[in-house]
């Protein structure tokens, strides 16, 4: 199942880069809500650059679910980590 989310999201591309639009949408709205209101990013040195909170990699991670609290979202990149914390992500929601 991992296998096939992540062909569907990148096509195992790990520099796959998502909507770079995303945090600009809805005015903006959704960037705030999940990001400068999260608690968890409060003090993420990132969290006042709109540009770099989309998804990456190759299960298409959206940044700010997981990133940890003073990560760069660009840390999704990484094959390695971007793959377990979408497996993780899978199971989660497979329990």
């Amino acid at each position: 199942i991992a296998l096939a989310f992540a062909d569907a999201e990148s096509r195992f591309n790990p520099n796959a880069e998502g909507d770079l639009q995303w945090p600009y949408k809805d005015g903006g709205a959704r960037y705030r809500k999940y990001v400068l209101e999260n608690p968890r990013l409060a003090r993420n040195p990132w969290r006042n650059d709109p540009s770099v909170w989309h998804a990456y990699g190759l299960f298409q991670l959206l940044a700010p679910f997981h990133v940890l609290e003073n990560e760069h979202p660009s840390v999704l990149l990484s094959p390695v980590i971007n793959a377990h914390r979408g497996v993780r992500t899978l199971l989660e929601l497979f329990k």
